[in-house]
C-alpha cells in the first residue's frame, strides 16, 4: 500500500531479491526487474545488472544461466534485519535497509566459501502503477555484530541447508 509500511515492505522485499541466486541468471533477472521497477526504468537498470551480475557470476565461476560447476552448489541470499524510513512522501520513500547476506559455493572443491557480510542499503523508492518501485539503491557496510558464537558449518552441512531450506519471502 501506499502508506510507510508499504514503503519498508517493499524496500525489504525488493532487496532480498535484488541479493538472490536468482538475480545471477539472467532470465530470472529480467522477471525480478520487471516485477519491482518501473517500465520506463527497466531497460536500463537490466543492462546496468546484467553487466554487474555477469561478472559477479564468473568471479564465483558460474555459466552463462547463473549455475555453479558440477558439484557445486551456489547459494547468495540477504536476509533483512530491519528497516527505518530515511523520508516519506506519497510518491517518494527512502527507506534504510539493514540486512545480512550469505554468498559463496558449497561442495568438495568449493573455491569461494559461502561467507557473509552485513550492510545497509538505501533504498529510493517512488509510488507508480499503483505500487512501490525501485528507482535507486545504495550500500554501505554495516552495522556488523561480532560473530563467533558458533564454529563455522562445513561445506556440506551448508550446501545441504541451502537446498533444504526455501528463501524466506518478506511481507507486513
Amino acid at each position: 500500500p501506499n502508506t510507510r509500511a508499504g514503503a519498508e515492505t517493499a524496500a525489504a522485499n525488493y532487496l532480498a531479491a535484488y541479493g538472490s541466486e536468482a538475480m545471477y541468471d539472467p532470465d530470472a533477472r529480467a522477471a525480478i526487474v520487471a516485477a519491482i521497477a518501473a517500465p520506463a526504468d527497466q531497460e536500463q537498470l537490466i543492462s546496468q545488472l546484467d553487466e554487474s551480475f555477469g561478472l559477479a557470476g564468473q568471479a564465483y565461476g558460474l555459466d552463462a544461466t547463473g549455475a555453479p560447476a558440477d558439484g557445486l552448489d551456489f547459494v547468495a541470499r540477504t536476509v533483512p534485519v530491519g528497516v527505518r524510513i530515511a523520508s516519506y512522501r506519497a510518491n517518494r520513500a527512502v527507506v534504510d535497509v539493514w540486512a545480512v547476506s550469505v554468498v559463496g559455493l558449497a561442495g568438495e572443491n568449493a573455491t569461494k566459501p559461502i561467507t557473509e557480510a552485513w550492510n545497509t542499503a538505501t533504498v529510493t523508492l517512488r509510488w507508480a502503477e499503483d505500487d512501490w518501485k525501485w528507482d535507486a539503491e545504495i550500500q554501505r557496510v554495516g552495522p556488523t555484530p561480532v560473530s563467533g558464537l558458533q564454529p563455522p558449518s562445513s561445506t556440506s552441512q551448508l550446501g545441504d541447508a541451502m537446498r533444504e531450506f526455501e528463501e524466506l519471502r518478506h511481507g507486513r
